[in-house]
């Protein structure tokens, strides 16, 4: 990795992890440029949510700020604000650093993520050569969900240099359309009769994710079509939206989602095929959705070297339509 940039893809995280510069992962947490980052039962309850300080570790701001010990056994309840130590932890070398983004079944259910990281004050960042515990932020957003170590709520991905593709670089991909030519993606409310999900917000609701045939009109209402291509997103309300935009992504980018309300991001698949389901958390007061309108924004970076394949992977499959996360059965 010395004489190349950009994002680390599977195989040399891979090697990361035989280095012993990632600790306690999982080789079948590997996705192709990101490895997806498991829970333990280690969980607190916090009053606030809060960072450590510079050269602060995380276990020393437990001490001050935890309400108690949450056994897992319980579910997490809407709205409350949980801190879990996750499974792996970084010795990073001197020019590799990180970014973290909320696994895609997670930001589905507004399950709000957020890495935090010993001594670092930013949420969702990994310095050049950090050393230390990884820990994980989670508060439920719309309805109680009972969680389980070993689950993978989070990823992280790995950066040697700058992976920013330039210009030029992203206007020969857009030529030989293998990106789409706009960074916006933008809601469809007009093409489809069933345009999105909103969700029931309740704490009797539980979902819990060692189950995958949750019934989705228990948790969730199907948007039709709106009259004048316009949806009344109420205040404190969360809906899933389609895009307008179909995406492919090639073998050689790696691609972020970020999410405008609230301000989040997700890793798309390298097998992505299809429009993209965003979750939109309208907070504070009504707003119109109108057809059309920007909804989130893509970020396109560099890999390293392309990832390599592995044999449980298929071929890419089209998406399309708003999709629910992999806890519900089909509607």
């Amino acid at each position: 990795m010395q004489d190349t940039i950009g994002v680390v893809p599977r195989q040399l995280i891979a090697e990361m992890i035989g280095a012993d510069y990632v600790q306690n992962a999982s080789a079948d947490c590997l996705q192709a440029c990101s490895l997806e980052l498991s829970l333990t039962e280690e969980c607190y309850r916090l009053s606030a949510s809060i960072l450590p300080n510079k050269n602060e570790l995380v276990e020393t701001l437990l001490k001050n700020h935890t309400l108690f010990q949450h056994n897992l056994e319980q579910p997490l309840e809407l709205n409350g604000i949980y801190l879990v130590r996750l499974s792996e932890s970084l010795a990073l070398p001197k020019g590799i650093h990180a970014n973290a983004a909320t696994e895609c079944s997670a930001s589905l259910i507004n399950l709000r993520t957020r890495l935090i990281a010993d001594g670092i004050p930013h949420y969702n960042t990994i310095p050049n050569g950090y050393s230390g515990s990884l820990w994980l932020e989670i508060i439920p957003k719309s309805f109680a969900v009972r969680i389980h170590p070993k689950d993978r709520l989070h990823e992280l991905r790995f950066f040697h240099g700058d992976s920013k593709i330039s210009i030029q670089e992203q206007k020969h991909l857009i030529e030989k359309n293998q990106l789409h030519p706009s960074l916006e993606l933008t809601s469809d409310l007009s093409t489809d009769d069933l345009i999105g999900w909103r969700a029931l917000s309740s704490n009797s609701t539980l979902l819990d994710t060692a189950f995958i045939d949750h019934d989705p009109f228990a948790f969730f209402e199907p948007l039709t079509r709106p009259k004048y291509d316009e949806l009344l997103l109420e205040a404190n309300s969360f809906h899933l939206i389609t895009t307008r935009e179909r995406l492919t992504i090639p073998s050689s980018i790696a691609t972020k989602i970020i999410t405008l309300e609230p301000r989040s991001s997700t890793f798309l698949k390298s097998d992505w095929n299809g429009t993209q389901t965003i979750g939109i958390s309208n907070q504070g007061q009504n707003t119109l959705l109108r057809d059309g309108q920007t909804i989130g924004l893509l970020a396109y970076e560099k890999l390293i070297a392309f990832a390599e394949p592995i044999k449980s992977e298929s071929k890419k499959i089209i998406r399309d339509g708003p999709q629910l996360a992999k806890w519900f059965k089909p509607s």
